[in-house]
């Protein structure tokens, strides 16, 4: 079986860390060039396993008639706003013909910006308590609050005191800052991509309201592939789904193993190409490697602003799909893209299918992703991606 040798991942690991210090952008993209060099041309089972990689993809001519797919896919960014944006500038960045982010899109709470008597605003936030009094550290703070993943809520205390006692309205202001926040973000989609020649696609997770289906639809350049087959470069057929296993919350989009081997065969019954179809399923196979999640203490989910995970430190245990599994070694597709465990970013191999986890690092702003290029012949090379 084909591998990546020490010495290769040695090479690669030498000129990266030489990048730290070079200030000029020529020299950082020959560098990391010559690092993608060393998995270029191998065997489809082959790729860069090693973790991060801080460099950008080796330039090429675009599609239309040429050898190679190029797609970036990430998941998990969770409201995170930076996230987002570093997103979207992928598509340059990278040189794709495909974007593809698979949920969980949307963020875990509401931070209330409470207007005081005097001008003044009190925040709670990360369990610090903050009073600012300028327009500038506002705009700052209302920044690093989206960057987190979290919705900024200008209020007053009268209006704090009512949402206490009213949870349907609380609901409601968190849904509402939700499809705000999701119908800026495909504005900014729409100005950037419009121009540019590429597939995008956007779909949900589990955590994910069915508010926003709606909210995607308006988009003039992404699609939402989910529970649908859609052709990539118009050569593979991908398959998608938002659905995953019972979490410990009960989220919108959780549901049991049956209805997910349900709904995946299905949507497999339209395939016509199967060993150069995509799985875009956002629960990972269950212990692949893909799926090892802290260990959760169970609680009800009493309000979407309120959906925060408990985790105690009892270790780590699998938590994906075995209907994802099972599908993925029954159908063989070429590749599987899953999200969903943020802390299990990887590849593995189950049968002849490449299965990959780019994780998530949403609430410090940076976004994790991979690089995948598809040969026409079927051949699979891949780099993981941090910025």
């Amino acid at each position: 079986m084909p591998f990546v040798k020490k010495t290769e991942i040695a090479k690669i690991r030498e000129l990266l860390l030489s990048i730290r210090d070079i200030t000029e952008q020529q020299e950082i993209q020959r560098l990391s060039d010559r690092a993608l060099s060393v998995l270029q041309g191998r065997h489809k089972e082959t790729g860069y396993e090693g973790g991060q990689m801080l460099a950008s993809a080796p330039q090429k001519p675009r599609n239309h008639g040429r050898d190679t797919t190029r797609i970036f896919f990430a998941s998990d960014i969770h409201g995170s706003e930076s996230c987002f944006k570093k997103f979207i500038n992928s598509a340059r960045f990278y040189d794709v013909d495909v974007l593809i982010l698979a949920g969980d899109l949307t963020g875990k709470g509401i931070v209330p910006f409470v207007e005081l008597r005097d001008g003044s605003y009190e925040i709670q936030y990360l369990g610090n308590r903050h009073r600012i009094r300028s327009r500038k550290k506002l705009s700052e703070m209302r920044g690093s609050v989206r960057e987190s993943g979290f919705y900024p809520f200008f209020t007053n205390s009268s209006e704090l005191n009512q949402l206490k006692y009213d949870q349907k309205k609380t609901d409601r202001v968190f849904v509402d800052l939700m499809i705000e926040t999701l119908r800026r973000w495909m504005a900014f989609a729409d100005t950037k991509l419009s121009a540019m020649d590429i597939e995008c696609y956007v779909s949900p997770g589990n955590d994910d309201s069915f508010d926003i289906d709606t909210v995607i639809g308006e988009s003039k350049v992404f699609s939402n592939p989910d529970g649908r087959v859609v052709k990539l470069a118009d050569r593979y057929e991908m398959i998608t789904l938002s659905y995953s296993n019972p979490s410990p919350w009960n989220l919108p989009r959780d549901t049991s193993e049956d209805d997910l081997s349900r709904r995946i065969n299905e949507l497999a019954s339209s395939l016509v190409d199967f060993p150069n179809s995509i799985f875009n399923f956002h629960c990972p196979p269950y212990g692949s490697g893909l799926d090892m999640g802290p260990i959760i203490e169970p609680r009800s989910v009493k309000s979407l602003a309120t959906r925060m995970p408990k985790a105690r430190s009892m270790g780590s245990t699998p938590i994906g799909s075995r209907a994802v599994r099972n599908a993925i070694k029954q159908y063989q597709p070429l590749v599987s893209l899953h999200g969903h465990v943020h802390e299990s970013r990887g590849s593995c191999r189950i049968g002849r299918t490449m299965c990959f986890n780019p994780g998530s690092e949403y609430s410090e702003g940076l976004l994790l992703g991979l690089v995948l290029d598809i040969s026409s012949q079927g051949s699979v090379n891949f780099v993981f991606t941090s910025g």
